[in-house]
């Protein structure tokens, strides 16, 4: 009777062959390099990256063959590596990947051109056998995840046309009841006094720039719009908007605010500023069953400035408590907000550098602190949103603008403010009333009927290459940074007094 050790070979071939076949059903490409001349691991990286060119394929499986342009895996065994993968720049970013990775590579994904001029994407996995300080093979495993990618993003993009479908019941409800305010204030301010009227006008214009926070909210949804970041005392902030901020609370819920920090400056854009108090604020209402508190505090530290919302109201459910921050997710009907608040208010903040914190337990109060670094900048002064002084001058500007009722008031305003105005309604006559007089700057939509505004533009410095240029758009993010080549920005809407402003500073800006 043997030892059973005649056994042991065919043992042994039998995991091999075993070893092969699953190699072969795999749908990766598995191979193996091994260097002609084993690597120090000691050189410098870039001699390591030419030495890894001086390889043969040992061995590799026919789903490999298939990529390298053969049939069967015994058709490449032995091929130079540069005969398989050529020398180029996208190779060697892969193997100073490898080597920056210490001779390993997990999860790697790299875009390789293709002979017909399109890009494949692989998901690659790769560990080097190092021994003696020596790297003497390279084993590794392609995926081709090219089609799995597009059909990734083609779901992403049914996911955001079924968002916009799914906001459309609470933005709706949320801007007509803005619209429904503004037209009330209007319509009272008819028949009021002066002062009454003119009280009445302050808060339809309030109204006017929350509901602006709705088209942004729109904008900035599955896209980062670009904002204009810039150093901000938190509490002069929350001071200009805290007559808005009232209103947003209700007749039911007292807001209280409470500065401790001497100056809590951050680095944010105003309007996502307010946008996140907005959130907060009607949160917090929205939380208190009948009357309450609201409270609002801002502190900071050396390194932090935290801005705390808490409302007295009953709490939050321990199984809701995860799901506050997912886009959509909302206790409310549908006709009574979108769910899309504090999910924007997180982006805001992350994009910031912060975090919110949340605290609350049922029957109990609740309190959401927004966490900003602190920033040793210098901050912007807020711009109040009640008219201030004119900020006029006497040059000559061409408005282009569609909109008959926005370029009668643009038209107004700039007038009133001493400029020389020649307002049209589209590009072709903007062109002749340039030719017939240049001028001094060109405000101008971007949305036009035939050419826009950024043609326009261009065309007109063909004459005035240095023409100052302020392009009002409330278009998306595309549209935008095609504007912002061209010139100054001017968002929609704007008031009229924002937008003397930035003529001015623009006019300013080019002497």
């Amino acid at each position: 009777m043997g030892d059973g050790s005649e056994d042991q070979p065919r043992a042994l071939e039998a995991e091999i062959a075993r070893l092969r076949s699953l190699l072969e059903h795999t749908s990766d490409a598995i191979f193996c390099f091994e260097y002609v001349t084993p690597i120090p691991v000691d050189l410098p990286l870039e001699d390591q990256v030419q030495r890894m060119y001086d390889a043969h394929l040992v061995d590799c499986n026919d789903r490999a063959a298939e990529w390298y342009g053969f049939e069967r895996r015994e058709q490449v065994l032995g091929r130079h590596l540069t005969e398989l993968l050529g020398r180029t720049e996208v190779q060697a970013t892969i193997f100073r990947a490898y080597l920056a990775g210490g001779y390993h590579v997990r999860d790697g994904i790299n875009h390789v051109p293709q002979p017909d001029g399109s890009t494949k994407v692989f998901l690659n996995q790769a560990f080097g056998v190092v021994e003696d300080g020596l790297h003497l093979r390279t084993w590794g495993s392609a995926r081709d995840v090219t089609e799995t990618q597009r059909l990734e993003r083609e779901v992403r993009q049914a996911q955001k046309l079924e968002a916009v479908g799914r906001l459309a019941g609470g933005i709706a409800h949320d801007f007509n009841n803005l619209l429904t305010a503004m037209m009330g204030a209007l319509e009272i301010a008819k028949r009021s006094d002066a002062e009454r009227a003119a009280q009445l006008i302050d808060d339809a214009l309030a109204t006017a720039v929350r509901a602006s926070t709705l088209t942004r909210r729109l904008l900035t949804l599955g896209r980062r719009e670009p904002q204009s970041a810039r150093a901000l005392d938190l509490a002069a902030v929350v001071d200009e908007i805290h007559p808005a901020l009232i209103q947003l609370a209700g007749r039911r819920v007292r807001l209280v605010t409470d500065v401790q920090a001497p100056r809590p400056v951050v680095r944010m854009d105003p309007i996502e500023v307010e946008q996140v108090l907005a959130n907060l604020i009607v949160n917090a209402r929205d939380a208190i069953q009948s009357e309450g508190t609201v409270r609002l505090q801002i502190t900071s530290d050396e390194d932090t400035v935290r801005l705390e919302v808490r409302d007295d109201g009953a709490g939050i459910p321990e199984d809701i408590l995860p799901r506050i921050f997912e886009p959509f997710f909302t206790t409310k009907d549908a006709d009574r907000g979108s769910g899309l608040g504090l999910s924007t208010s997180l982006r805001i903040v992350k994009a910031a550098g912060g975090r919110i914190e949340v605290s609350s337990r049922p029957g109990e109060e609740t309190a959401f602190t927004v966490v900003l670094p602190r920033s040793n900048e210098t901050p912007a002064a807020v711009v109040a949103t009640k008219q201030g002084p004119a900020l006029g001058g006497e040059e000559r500007v061409l408005l282009v603008e569609d909109e008959p009722v926005v370029r009668g008031i643009f038209e107004h305003a700039l007038r009133e403010a001493g400029y020389d105005v020649v307002a049209v309604s589209n590009a072709r006559l903007a062109r002749a009333a340039f030719r017939e007089e240049p001028t001094d700057v060109l405000v101008t939509a971007l949305e036009l009927p035939g050419l826009d505004g950024a043609e326009l533009a261009q065309q007109l410095r063909v004459d005035a290459p240095a023409l100052p240029v302020l392009i009002v758009t409330g278009h998306g993010a595309a549209e935008v940074e095609r504007a912002r080549e061209l010139g100054t920005v001017v968002r929609k809407p704007c008031s009229p007094h924002a937008l003397l402003g930035r003529i001015r500073e623009t006019l300013d800006a080019t002497r």
